[in-house]
């Protein structure tokens, strides 16, 4: 576990860079369509949210969230 020292001075502490990849369940798990079903109710919402802020204003916010979503 990193301490608020380590993150400030920028240590190295060599873990490896796959820690931060992506949760990938196999098509045979058990949670899959749990998994799916939550993606579908967040997706929902997500799908209005886009209609709602001015149009001016959607390239602007796509660019800084997509930058926000990379890792």
């Amino acid at each position: 576990m990193r301490t608020e020292e380590d993150l400030s001075v920028g240590v190295d502490r060599g873990e490896s860079i796959t820690l931060m990849g992506p949760n990938v369940l196999s098509d045979d798990s058990c949670r899959v369509a749990h998994w799916t079903d939550l993606a579908v109710e967040l997706a929902a919402p997500v799908t209005g949210f886009q209609r709602s802020p001015p149009r001016g204003l959607r390239p602007a916010l796509r660019d800084l969230l997509r930058s926000m979503n990379c890792y």
